[in-house]
């Protein structure tokens, strides 16, 4: 294959990539402020200054640009969640780290919005719903597994359920049904953690 060819794909590729972020971004926001239901496909591309051809060619369907959204969504909030935890000296303070970093993304108006969204559309797309939990759940568990590990805790697994399902998923519920979260001491939790499942 010529160096011609190889840009001409490399060229490709990269206004693929841009137009799939130009979608996303465009989805995201119109997904918040209306609603699955009410974002249009031929809105989502006209907005992303595109085709429609051009949008199908990059999701087959709404499905798939609600499900993009919703992963990229997710691992950007948790990606900024793990390049501060790493700042943290010693195990229990990276934990801690993680609990306020978790408890600060579910008091986030993004969060908030993508939660009211697949909360709205999870009858409907069950198999999304149940994805994007054990993908919430999994970016938890790769935060805390090493400092857990470093505590003496080989469950991570059940630690990082614990976490998640206390720290993001309750807060955005009661946001949810207009109630505030009750403030929780992540110091607190990560003792009650490391002396239920070590003994200590």
């Amino acid at each position: 294959m010529g160096l011609d060819m190889i840009a001409v794909e490399s060229k490709a590729e990269s206004n693929a990539a841009d137009a799939r972020t130009r979608v996303m971004a465009v989805a995201m926001e119109s997904f918040r402020n209306l609603g699955f239901r009410r974002s249009s496909m031929d809105a989502i591309a006209k907005s992303a200054r595109m085709s429609k051809r051009t949008l199908y060619a990059c999701f087959p369907d709404k499905h798939a640009v609600l499900e993009a959204v919703l992963t990229d969504f997710i691992t950007r909030q948790f990606n900024a969640i793990g390049r501060l935890s790493t700042q943290s000296t010693g195990s229990r303070a990276a934990l801690v780290t993680i609990g306020r970093e978790l408890q600060r993304a579910s008091n986030d108006d993004a969060s908030l919005a993508m939660y009211r969204v697949l909360i709205a559309e999870a009858d409907h797309m069950p198999a999304l719903s149940d994805r994007t939990n054990r993908m919430g759940v999994a970016q938890v568990l790769e935060l805390v597994r090493g400092p857990l590990h470093n505590l003496g805790i080989d469950d991570s697994a059940t630690a990082a359920r614990i976490l998640y399902d206390l720290l993001v998923v309750a807060p955005l519920h009661k946001r949810l049904m207009n109630m505030e979260p009750e403030p929780i001491d992540i110091e607190d939790v990560i003792h009650l953690i490391e002396r239920g499942m070590t003994g200590s």
